[in-house]
């Protein structure tokens, strides 16, 4: 789950596939901290599927 304005939401692999497909990804602060945001980087990594 996560938070938006403390309101909880339910990460289904739905919702998770559509993100990594727009380049957004939920991540913790730490290991510790139950929170998650969506984090959008300015540059990501693609690995191609044919090798690397």
């Amino acid at each position: 789950m996560t938070s938006i304005d403390d309101i909880m939401i339910d990460i289904t692999p739905q919702v998770l596939l559509k993100a990594y497909a727009c380049g957004i990804f939920p991540m913790a602060e730490s290991a510790e901290d139950s929170a998650l945001y969506w984090i959008e980087p300015e540059r990501r990594g693609i690995l191609p599927l044919g090798g690397i």
